[in-house]
């Protein structure tokens, strides 16, 4: 193979997988924006639904802020924040030359940014559904899931690979002898 024909190889994978990444993230943000239109539309804004009695509910929440409420009175800073994050997550995974896990990752918390800004700009608010009812915590929803567990799994992959680096360029062992 010619490096001509490397280099071609190696763009069209690169194009095939930014592809995936587009399609799955379109597919998970169409799914958080029609779970929150189901929501509006139900009695859950009305009355919350205990589905585990004292331990997980369904309840919907009007969220002008981020968790825990912050940003709750410049929810334009919020938008041009989240924008910018946005935009900084596709620059790098246009550039990156991460795995698949990093892949995942960057696609979930992607599509959980977008789908929150989405639904904060059409309504003002973000639609949260979710209540752990067992511990003092804000209700959520899927885009919040998304970008948490996408979040954890990236910091979880970081530090194993920095570990594992670090293993790998630890200087030979002395010995007195």
């Amino acid at each position: 193979m010619t490096m001509a024909e490397k280099t071609r190889k190696t763009e069209h994978n690169k194009l095939i997988r930014l592809l995936s990444q587009f399609c799955a993230a379109t597919v998970l943000f169409v799914a958080d924006l029609w779970i929150k239109t189901a929501v509006k539309g139900s009695s859950l804004t009305e009355k919350p639904l205990e589905l585990i009695p004292g331990v997980f509910s369904l309840q919907f929440t009007k969220n002008t802020g981020a968790a825990w409420g912050m940003f709750r009175d410049k929810p334009q800073l919020l938008s041009v924040f989240v924008g910018a994050a946005l935009l900084l997550i596709a620059v790098y995974a246009c550039f990156s030359k991460g795995g698949a896990v990093q892949n995942v990752c960057l696609t979930m918390i992607f599509a959980g940014g977008a789908a929150n800004l989405a639904d904060r700009v059409m309504n003002g608010y973000v639609t949260d559904y979710l209540s752990a009812d067992f511990i003092s915590f804000p209700v959520f929803n899927f885009a919040d899931c998304l970008i948490v567990v996408g979040c954890i799994v990236l910091m979880i992959r970081l530090i194993y690979e920095a570990v594992r680096d670090s293993r790998g360029k630890r200087p030979a062992e002395k010995t007195n002898g």
